[in-house]
């Protein structure tokens, strides 16, 4: 019986607690919102706020901050990164193949006399 009275009386004092939090009187009325809320600034809209440029970044970017200790961080990173080693090396041989092909595409004569033409689809021979 006195678990009973006592759930009770805990339902009844929760109920009370929240009709009381719901409750905000008749002559509330909720505040007005700023003109600028909900708007996107004209920056953020067309990507021309001055913190945003097109222009490329040059190639040692951190020199920007002529802060001593970052140029030797990023040097030193550089220096012991396989991984930028590797992309560079590959970027060298990628290189190295292109300039091949631009070589070989042109005039190219053989043993036989035959003069071809590589640069197009269809070579004639004369």
């Amino acid at each position: 019986m006195r678990a009973i009275r006592f759930h009770a009386l805990t339902v009844l004092v929760s109920a009370s607690l929240v009709a009381g939090c719901t409750a905000v009187g008749p002559e509330y009325r909720a505040p007005a919102l700023p003109a600028h809320v909900g708007e996107t600034p004209t920056g953020f809209k067309e990507g021309r706020s001055p913190a945003y440029s097109p222009a490329p970044l040059p190639a040692h970017w951190w020199q920007l901050y002529a802060d001593p200790q970052l140029d030797e961080l990023v040097e030193e990173a550089l220096k012991v990164n396989t991984d930028l080693r590797v992309a560079a090396a590959n970027l060298e041989r990628m290189r190295a193949v292109v300039n091949e092909a631009r070589a070989r595409a042109g005039v190219e004569t053989s043993l036989d006399g035959v003069l071809r033409d590589n640069q197009g689809e269809n070579s004639a021979t004369i």
